[in-house]
């Protein structure tokens, strides 16, 4: 059981525990203690243990992802044709919950948002809108993965419709997978985008728009 909530939910109910022993609230340590086994026993029926949580991609401190990331950044803007893929727009992956056909036999993206980093597993700097002078950006994804290991995902990085970078990322059985592709922006970069998720059949899974002005228009 790998959740990250465990330890600081039991860490407060150690505290509120405490408290209500040395207030002789007896009734509500007995009911506080109910409530976190059930807390745990959904945790443990919703994340099993067995399966991966997440995969960082790239991994941050090797040196695999910085050359990708250097070679995607370093050749021109090429004019070669989007490949002919339907593209989904940010709100069909942003649907509520209820409307979204939960199915075992396909990849289902959760979450996807542009950010400026990655901190604990978690995007950092998410927006719509960067500076021509940001740097790096990441693409970051939360997939749902029910059929099992050996899954791979696309992230298809677009500029004003000319291609980026394709970047491939193995997506392994999960609730919520959580990986995230960097590609470096130069300064001339300035306009629409998009990153597209696919699968391996060339389906798309769904789709965000960012756009990168000039610095001193913010």
């Amino acid at each position: 059981m790998n959740d990250p909530t465990i330890l600081p939910v039991t860490l407060v109910l150690l505290i509120l525990i405490s408290i209500a022993y040395f207030q002789r609230l007896y009734r509500i340590i007995g009911l506080m203690i109910i409530t976190y086994v059930f807390y745990l026993s959904y945790i443990f029926l919703t994340l099993p243990a067995t399966i991966p949580d997440e995969m960082l991609v790239p991994p941050a401190n090797t040196s695999v992802s910085e050359s990708v990331v250097t070679d995607t950044a370093a050749r021109p803007v090429s004019m070669r044709s989007t490949p002919t893929k339907e593209t989904l727009k940010p709100d069909t992956v942003s649907q509520s919950p209820s409307k979204r056909r939960v199915v075992e036999d396909k990849l289902v993206v959760n979450t996807i948002a542009i950010a400026t980093g990655v901190n604990v597993r978690t995007p950092t700097g998410v927006a719509s809108v960067f500076p021509n002078d940001v740097g790096k950006l990441i693409c970051f994804t939360g997939i749902r993965n029910l059929i099992g290991n050996g899954q791979k995902i696309t992230h298809a990085w677009r500029y004003d419709g000319k291609f980026i970078a394709d970047i491939d990322i193995d997506i392994g059985r999960s609730y919520n997978w959580r990986c995230w592709s960097r590609v470096t922006i130069q300064p001339e970069w300035i306009g629409p985008w998009q990153v597209t998720v696919y699968d391996t059949s060339g389906a798309s899974l769904g789709a965000i728009e960012f756009e990168i002005v000039a610095g001193d228009s913010l």
